[in-house]
């Protein structure tokens, strides 16, 4: 999931331009432009000329970050024309309760026959999973995994948050779910578990 996807009409958007934080609403979207307007009406005036702010906003289960390029809009002064540019980045909040389990796991991506990578998991959470593997995972991709549970094998879909080698060889991996039938059912699953 992309989830610069979130970002439709309705959703709150927080504004971040130097020392000044703004908060507004998403009132329409046009591909990588947004029109916001914000909760403090006099707030749009602080953007007469283009300026480089960061924008935070909330696709469960974390919160998002973007770089972005704001400017008053000139037909409506309390509007904001929103440019996105760079990618989305994910500001981890460890809610979930972590369960420290061992399963093997296999990770799959790229077109069939695509590549795999066999691992095991650290532990597990209903917002992801942090593994070790042998090697680094792509980033920026969906990715494939089938984590041999207790009573059964789960086929969930996910993408890395972050990763590092811890030796040579040897990487831990932050995966963070994405939204399919089979990872809800993982995550109530979860839940469950750590109730």
């Amino acid at each position: 999931m992309d989830y610069s996807t979130a970002l439709m009409k309705g959703t709150h958007v927080i504004l971040r331009y130097g020392a000044t934080t703004v908060e507004a609403e998403i009132e329409n979207r046009l591909f990588d432009y947004l029109f916001v307007r914000p909760l403090d009406e006099g707030a749009a005036a602080l953007f007469h000329q283009e300026a480089l702010a960061e924008m935070e906003w909330t696709a469960p289960p974390l919160r998002w970050v973007q770089s972005v390029k704001v400017q008053q809009q000139t037909h409506d002064p309390g509007l904001m024309v929103i440019q996105l540019v760079g990618m989305p980045r994910p500001i981890e909040r460890r809610r979930a309760r972590r369960l420290p389990l061992s399963w093997l796991v296999t990770v799959r991506w790229g077109r069939w026959p695509g590549h795999s990578v066999q691992g095991v998991t650290q532990d597990v959470s209903a917002a992801g999973t942090r593994c070790q593997f042998p090697r680094a995972l792509p980033e920026g991709v969906a990715l494939s995994l089938v984590l041999q549970g207790p009573d059964r094998p789960w086929h969930c879909l996910a993408t890395v948050l972050r990763q590092s080698e811890v030796e040579p060889g040897q990487w831990v991996a932050i995966l963070l779910w994405e939204d399919t039938s089979e990872t809800r059912q993982f995550q109530t699953w979860i839940h469950q578990q750590a109730e």
